[in-house]
């Protein structure tokens, strides 16, 4: 009995050139060449390119697919207008980019940023509740990143940015900075 096709949805957020400074998003970010030469490499193999309205109908229609790729980009980063529309458009990929109300808005609070950025900037950081972590050296300033990331992740995510600037008060910290990431 013959397997009803896939459609392969290709989930990113950041397309850019900078080099990861710790940690935060290691896992969401590509280079722009790396984008080309995965659309290239994916074109070579025989795959088609098609827009989230394209998967939709296949999906209602039931029709088997094989070979079918969309390409989706989260939040609304600039980078995706900067550096990942010229690719798709050289090759003529769609391509559908969410965009969080936050940024155009110039709400947004990337949290993980603006600690990266202070993790960078000291040796130490204590915490308004006195905990202290050294971070003199790279592998120190990733392990107190990902350790200050746990507790903010286990805060109540109600009022997630008051806990967060009252857990970082000993530091002057500019969060409206972290919006033009």
């Amino acid at each position: 009995m013959p397997r009803r096709g896939m459609i392969t949805i290709f989930m990113l957020q950041r397309v850019c050139p900078q080099p990861n400074k710790l940690f935060p998003d290691k896992y969401l970010k590509i280079s722009p060449e790396f984008l080309d030469r995965f659309i290239t490499d994916l074109k070579s193999k025989g795959y088609e390119f098609i827009s989230l309205d394209e998967v939709y109908k296949i999906l209602k229609s039931g029709k088997r697919v094989w070979k079918k790729v969309a390409f989706t980009l989260d939040d609304g980063y600039l980078d995706n207008y900067i550096y990942a529309y010229p690719i798709f458009k050289k090759h003529k990929v769609p391509f559908t980019i969410y965009i969080t109300t936050s940024f155009p808005q110039r709400e947004a609070v990337l949290w993980h940023y603006v600690l990266e950025e202070l993790i960078i900037n000291h040796d130490h950081i204590i915490l308004s509740d006195g905990r202290k972590f050294d971070c003199k050296d790279k592998d120190e300033k990733i392990q107190t990143f990902i350790k200050i990331y746990n507790i903010i992740m286990s805060l109540n995510q109600k009022n997630l940015m008051a806990q967060i600037k009252n857990l970082l008060s000993n530091y002057k910290v500019d969060y409206k900075k972290s919006v033009k990431s």
